[in-house]
């Protein structure tokens, strides 16, 4: 009976291998698709965590594939869903300031387009919420809608999107004035 036992934990073995490479493979397809084919032209540096945790997830798959450990396998395959929704996420925004037609209303008074991560955490940290502030008080005052009520004063503004707008116009009338000069 132990031959028969071996035996029957050997084949175990293999097909729990066979499965983990089969699985291993469709999540290694699924991220080539959203990095290389869906998000390829959106790439940058800020990226790279995401792909590279990404990998690390697709190998401990492998691993708790190949021990069939269930309880590892559903956190992995949640972690991988919940980067992979990231990254989406991430390249949308990128994609979004990229194929507009016109420029970014307060490109002037920026240095860079604030990367996904930044204007979503830019709540709780106080950074300036440049996006925010165009979506919701610019552009509806741009076109003649209606704004938020937070977008009625100065302090109110600096309150929900703390762009300090003394410092923006006197820095963009600074620049204005070294280009009359030039």
């Amino acid at each position: 009976m132990s031959i028969e036992s071996e035996k029957l934990q050997e084949a175990n073995e293999n097909l729990n291998q066979k499965i983990g490479i089969g699985f291993t493979a469709l999540f290694a397809l699924i991220g080539v698709y959203v990095y290389f084919i869906y998000g390829f032209a959106y790439l940058d540096i800020t990226s790279l965590p995401y792909m590279g945790t990404y990998i690390a997830l697709c190998a401990f798959l492998y691993f708790s594939l190949k021990s069939f450990d269930v309880l590892k396998i559903l956190g992995i395959t949640l972690l991988a869903g919940i980067i992979l929704i990231f990254s989406v996420a991430k390249t949308n925004w990128q994609k979004q300031y990229y194929e507009t037609d016109e420029p970014f209303m307060f490109q002037a008074h920026i240095e860079d387009y604030p990367s996904w991560e930044a204007n979503l955490v830019s709540p709780i940290t106080g950074q300036k919420n440049w996006v925010a502030f165009a979506n919701e008080c610019g552009k509806p005052a741009q076109e003649g809608r209606s704004y938020r009520k937070e977008c009625s004063s100065y302090s109110s503004i600096l309150g929900r999107y703390n762009p300090d707008m003394n410092f923006e116009l006197d820095e963009y009338l600074a620049r204005m004035r070294h280009t009359a000069i030039l």
